[in-house]
């Protein structure tokens, strides 16, 4: 079972209270605290009791187990998920531009242009930000090493980099995680978690992984006829 780091750190947070993640997840507000839970009882890394939230044993094996291997794939190469997103959109504009996909505001978004500038992955020219060759060149290195679903440009644009970028602890995300078990989730798992009916994720299916995202997904027959999903990434 692969973590995300953010479910990896609340796990070993509550391994040293005793099990209990309750506390810890108040660091989420609103929906994205329900969704964490969500991900997490559907997964069976916790069990309710008393209006406590505690780990399982197999939340306590889970976190011997690396970390989101995309994600430490984005390490390895200097950069986080998060601007290798962003990059990627630069990449695909017609002008380089960033600004665009820019969602940080005020003294957040100064703080990354500094930092992409400082890396030499965006310049500025005519009053704008642009990537830069050095970042594209980076991007193309990620797509050439990572997985199958990160998907590298048609051949028209080879050092562009084609993206769609999916909000951290959105259902999109939930789901995501969810599929990429390599023994597949059912679909009463799967509206467990999200709170969607049937037809709205098969939906999700059809318009959001395979179309945008360009996921493909396998079913097989599990145990008592359930039919299990997963994103095959081979």
């Amino acid at each position: 079972m692969s973590l995300s780091e953010r479910q990896h750190q609340l796990i070993s947070l509550a391994i040293t209270t005793g099990g209990n993640i309750t506390s810890h997840l108040s660091v989420l507000k609103g929906g994205a605290k329900m969704n964490m839970i969500r991900s997490l009882q559907a997964q069976g890394l916790v069990v309710q009791q008393q209006n406590q939230w505690l780990i399982t044993d197999s939340a306590k094996a889970a976190v011997s187990q690396p970390i989101n291997p995309l994600r430490d794939r984005f390490k390895s190469h200097g950069i986080s998920e998060r601007h290798y997103v962003l990059l990627s959109h630069a990449a695909s504009d017609p002008h380089d531009r960033i600004a665009p996909y820019l969602k940080a505001k005020g003294g957040a978004k100064l703080n990354v242009l500094r930092y992409l500038s400082d890396q030499g992955w965006i310049e500025q020219a005519n009053g704008a930000w642009l990537i830069t060759q050095k970042a594209k060149a980076l991007l193309t290195r990620i797509n050439q090493a990572s997985p199958s679903f990160i998907k590298t440009p048609n051949a028209t644009a080879q050092t562009a980099p084609v993206t769609v970028a999916v909000r951290e602890n959105s259902k999109i995300a939930l789901l995501i995680s969810l599929l990429s078990h390599p023994s597949g989730v059912s679909m009463d798992q799967l509206c467990q978690a999200t709170g969607w009916q049937a037809h709205t994720v098969r939906g999700c299916f059809s318009n959001t992984l395979k179309k945008k995202l360009n996921l493909n997904l396998a079913s097989h027959r599990g145990a008592g006829e359930n039919r299990l999903y997963r994103i095959d990434a081979s």
